[in-house]
């Protein structure tokens, strides 16, 4: 399954995030947002260890895959607008909007996600901060 596609129908994320995702399937956002493991670890809220733990046909649990599906949405939506190599680079850089700090700082908590969500809007909007 790719992450990317995933609907955004709050009731099928709800579905997904209780009955679990494959370590596979994470994988293969992790490849293409071009994460390393300490970042998606951390944006997890796992350790890099416990990653690695896991095999590719082991199940997350809920929480791990909630936040997985989280971070499916922000790329999905980011990659649909920039471009995948536009928005890989904005998520690196530091943005005056962001308090000088790169997006990929706020991957670890459901709020910073949300920011940059609401951030991408804003710029798909024209509403520059």
């Amino acid at each position: 399954m790719n992450l990317l596609d995933t609907p955004s129908d709050v009731f099928v994320l709800m579905e997904k995030s209780r009955s679990g995702i494959h370590k596979a399937d994470v994988l293969a956002l992790q490849q293409q947002a071009q994460l390393n493991n300490e970042q998606l670890a951390r944006s997890l809220h796992i350790t890099v260890r416990t990653w690695q733990g896991y095999s590719s046909s082991d199940k997350l649990k809920p929480a791990v895959a909630e936040r997985a599906l989280l971070l499916a949405q922000l790329y999905a939506r980011g990659f649909d607008f920039m471009g995948e190599a536009r928005f890989r680079r904005w998520m690196q850089r530091n943005h005056q909007a962001l308090g000088n700090q790169p997006p990929l700082e706020f991957l670890d908590t459901f709020f910073g996600i949300q920011l940059l969500l609401d951030e991408l809007g804003r710029i798909e909007h024209g509403v520059l901060a």
